[in-house]
């Protein structure tokens, strides 16, 4: 069964703000860079025997398949905007954008509505954004929004909360926290890019949809030998005597992309 979400968006808008992307289409920067290794740096490795197992710190982590999977998980909202954040005299997070006008409002969720969180938000309060998406899912399928986590160079930490899209269509808020302090006054020529600015097309959050189920948990203890037994049956599934030769290798090919 094919599995939908929709994001809906104003027609005056079309083509000219970027679209939200299937995740494998916006991978890291960082991460494309780098040279593409077959082989996990986390994890161990066979030579010849499969009990014989020795620590691979040969690869880089484009070879973590589980790193890699995640990367592919879900769409990814960019940036319909350019945002300026300043710090204004009175201490206080303050945002400009340049294009979109009265179709984007600014609110602040104080640190009184979340009084007993520890580590609270370097302004002491949550920002939200409004963007120009709804998204709607197929019946049966909710919505998990939350940082893309493996975008390293972002100065904001996207908060994480689930949607039931499939029940009312989610107007996508940016709900977010600044982690950059920013220094007061600074005007257009003295102030860190880097750090003040999010550009049309940044990646802001990470949208995946999943299919709900009832789940039971159960807590099984087994023998020593019986512990083994699977650690070594997970090392033969998972890591090849051959190229890709093992059979998690060869389930994931089945898989194709799940998200287009």
């Amino acid at each position: 069964m094919s599995l939908e979400i929709q994001f809906i968006c104003k027609e005056k808008h079309k083509d000219i703000i970027p679209e939200p992307v299937s995740a494998d289409k916006a991978f890291p920067g960082w991460f494309s860079k780098m040279p593409k290794e077959s082989k996990c740096p986390f994890a161990f490795t066979y030579e010849n025997n499969p009990f014989e197992i020795e620590h691979n710190n040969r690869g880089n982590i484009t070879g973590c398949r589980g790193i890699v999977d995640f990367l592919k998980l879900g769409y990814v909202v960019p940036s319909w905007d350019n945002f300026i954040f300043r710090e204004k005299e009175d201490g206080s997070l303050y945002v400009n954008w340049m294009y979109m006008g009265e179709d984007i409002s600014y609110a602040m969720h104080p640190e009184e509505q979340y009084v007993t969180m520890p580590n609270k938000p370097l302004y002491g309060h949550f920002s939200k954004i409004t963007t120009p998406w709804l998204a709607k899912t197929s019946p049966g399928v909710s919505c998990l929004i939350t940082h893309p986590i493996w975008h390293k160079d972002t100065p904001f930490t996207t908060s994480t909360g689930v949607f039931h899209t499939d029940i009312s269509p989610c107007e996508l808020h940016w709900f977010f926290e600044w982690d950059y302090k920013i220094q007061s006054g600074l005007d257009l020529e003295t102030m860190d890019v880097d750090n003040q600015t999010i550009d049309v097309g940044d990646p802001l959050m990470l949208i995946i949809p999943f299919y709900r189920k009832n789940f039971s948990s159960v807590t099984k203890y087994v023998s020593s030998d019986e512990f083994d037994r699977l650690s070594k049956s997970i090392f033969y599934k998972t890591h090849p005597l051959m190229k890709f030769n093992d059979p998690y290798s060869k389930f994931r090919k089945t898989l194709g992309r799940m998200f287009k």
